[in-house]
């Protein structure tokens, strides 16, 4: 629907998906606030979108609101909070945070509190049981 250009519609079906809890159609509703596609952008109401869809698990979703902490955009700039993410992101299968990460310890590293490492370390494995 949205290569067609019936942005209406997709809107209005992500909507009522994201509604239902589905964790991929808040993600997608995200990144239209985010760029400001068929919607105003709005940061804030994008990374609040993320963060829901981080919370159910999606790993686009967790290396996206790294992203907006480690720049600022739509929050308050937290390196701590961007290394949470990636790390999530990272666990949950997205290899390509591991780059974003390295970056993060190389010139952010003294920032990072290495509990906040071992806390989704720990969040990891209670997801998996053990």
């Amino acid at each position: 629907m949205y290569k067609s250009g019936d942005h209406e519609k997709a809107y209005a079906l992500l909507t009522a998906a994201a509604a239902d809890g589905d964790a991929l159609s808040t993600y997608a509703l995200a990144t239209w606030h985010l760029f400001g596609i068929y919607v105003r952008k709005n940061l804030k109401e994008g990374n609040r979108l993320l963060r829901i869809a981080a919370d159910k698990n999606v790993a686009a979703a967790c290396s996206d609101l790294g992203v907006s902490y480690y720049n600022g955009w739509g929050v308050r700039r937290s390196y701590n909070s961007a290394a949470k993410f990636y790390l999530r992101a990272f666990l949950l299968g997205d290899v390509d945070a591991a780059q974003w990460i390295m970056q993060l310890f190389y010139w952010e590293g003294t920032e990072v509190s290495p509990r906040t490492v071992g806390r989704e370390f720990g969040r990891f494995q209670t997801a998996r049981g053990m």
